[in-house]
């Protein structure tokens, strides 16, 4: 008995060692890619537009608004040489968009409110065509309209990834590198995006 004891006992303590052992792999796989996540973050602007609410026509509205708010931003940050051209020429337009998203709300025959703002937005896991980008905080143009409770809308302003059906080649020319495309773009990216999450709020709940 006591052999059999002593023998599960080593068991356990084996099991135990290889699960500590993956999970501090899993923590610094995690680490290395919310690193990868960071520096995605500093190279994007993103576009954010939320709708007034769920229904139909507040989506159909969002969507009006959202066309408008690019046509803008193209126009805008068209001669921009890099992200921190493009981002200067947004910002020192924030009004001239915010009146942009209203007309369009108006000519719609609505009388909602729209809020536009610069700054970091925590993100959630987004699928686009053809790439994904994780979860995290990314600096973004936020358009809300009325209160803000509808399903949102996301995308890429600059790189032009909203426009653009050349993910990786735009990506490239804006100085991505391969490393970073290949994140973004590599077989199984939704899954380890899903998993990056889960472990980074695993590591907060056990304040690791």
């Amino acid at each position: 008995m006591r052999k059999q004891a002593e023998t599960r006992k080593n068991t356990l303590t084996r099991l135990e060692a290889a699960l500590l052992t993956g999970f501090a792999a899993a923590l610094l796989w995690c680490a290395v890619s919310a690193g990868m996540q960071e520096r995605v973050a500093e190279q994007v602007l993103r576009l954010h537009v939320i709708a007034h609410s769920d229904s139909a026509a507040d989506q159909a509205l969002k969507l009006a608004v959202r066309d408008r708010v690019l046509l803008e931003t193209e126009r805008l940050t068209a001669d921009a040489d890099g992200l921190s051209a493009a981002r200067a020429a947004v910002a020192a337009h924030l009004t001239t968009l915010e009146r942009a998203a209203a007309e369009t709300v108006a000519a719609a025959g609505y009388a909602y409110p729209v809020r536009v703002t610069l700054g970091d937005t925590r993100f959630p896991t987004r699928r686009y065509g053809g790439f994904a980008l994780p979860a995290g905080t990314y600096d973004a143009l936020r358009v809300v309209i009325g209160e803000g409770e509808g399903q949102n809308w996301w995308c890429v302003l600059f790189p032009p990834f909203c426009t653009s059906a050349a993910f990786a080649e735009t990506a490239e020319a804006a100085g991505l590198s391969s490393a970073e495309i290949r994140f973004l773009t590599g077989s199984g990216y939704e899954l380890r995006f899903r998993v990056m999450e889960w472990l980074e709020l695993l590591r907060q709940r056990l304040g690791i």
